[in-house]
């Protein structure tokens, strides 16, 4: 699903040269649940945009799905983002003048579809995700959880092969994250692979693969909860 091969993202600071991604090599097979994790300042940020494409690497390879992006002009990019990717928000996003059924339809539309079929396969994703009685709700009108429940619809609407969800338990109490992230297990157990962006161990720890970073370089963890409990003592609140 994802193949990076010596990715190098460097920007400049106070005339120094910082490689915010340092010499990435990774994949993520199809079907995987992935938290790639990290501190404050560590890359995660700027190695997100790279896998959702809203940013470009100065150096190395990108397969995405089979497809080398490495190169892609801003246009394309926008095409692959559309139909290969879903993000999920850790503040959802929602337009608040648009119902969760319009929010929901909102990729389909952009993408071409009429809204006749665009307004059934959200409410079938409405359905999915138990929120078909809130599709006239506006945002302001529902919890929390329940806005994050309408993102992830918007997100998995167009049927995309990735679902990249950064801080998705991020704006919500323990309780309805913890729901949350059991939505997110129950959609991988369904085969839809799903690459999670946090800095809080214990969240990661939820996912089967752990992708560590840190001053830009990538290393691989024991996906344990007692790792996430040793290692978390310090809580991270920069979403960075």
């Amino acid at each position: 699903m994802i193949e990076m091969k010596n990715i190098i993202k460097e920007f400049s600071l106070g005339g120094e040269t910082i490689k915010a991604v340092d010499n990435a090599t990774f994949s993520i097979s199809s079907g995987e649940f992935v938290a790639i994790t990290g501190p404050s300042g560590s890359g995660k940020s700027t190695l997100m945009n790279i896998i959702w494409l809203l940013d470009k690497a100065d150096s190395g390879t990108y397969l995405l799905d089979g497809m080398d992006v490495t190169d892609l002009t801003d246009d394309e990019q926008s095409v692959i983002r559309n139909r290969k990717i879903g993000f999920v928000f850790q503040s959802f996003y929602l337009l608040q003048r648009l119902t969760a059924l319009e929010n929901v339809m909102i990729p389909l539309l952009y993408r071409g579809e009429s809204e006749k079929d665009a307004r059934r396969r959200a409410l079938e994703m409405l359905e999915r995700l138990k929120l078909a009685d809130r599709y006239k709700h506006l945002p302001n009108q529902l919890s929390g959880g329940q806005q994050q429940r309408v993102a992830i619809a918007r997100a998995l609407a167009g049927q995309p092969s990735l679902i990249l969800a950064d801080e998705p338990t991020g704006a919500l109490d323990s309780s309805t994250g913890r729901e949350i992230l059991g939505l997110l297990h129950e959609l991988n157990d369904a085969g839809q692979t799903i690459v999670m962006i946090t800095h809080d161990l214990n969240i990661a720890a939820g996912a089967k693969r752990i992708v560590k970073i840190e001053d830009g370089k990538i290393s691989e963890a024991d996906n344990t909860s007692e790792e996430a409990a040793d290692e978390s003592g310090t809580d991270d609140q920069d979403r960075t």
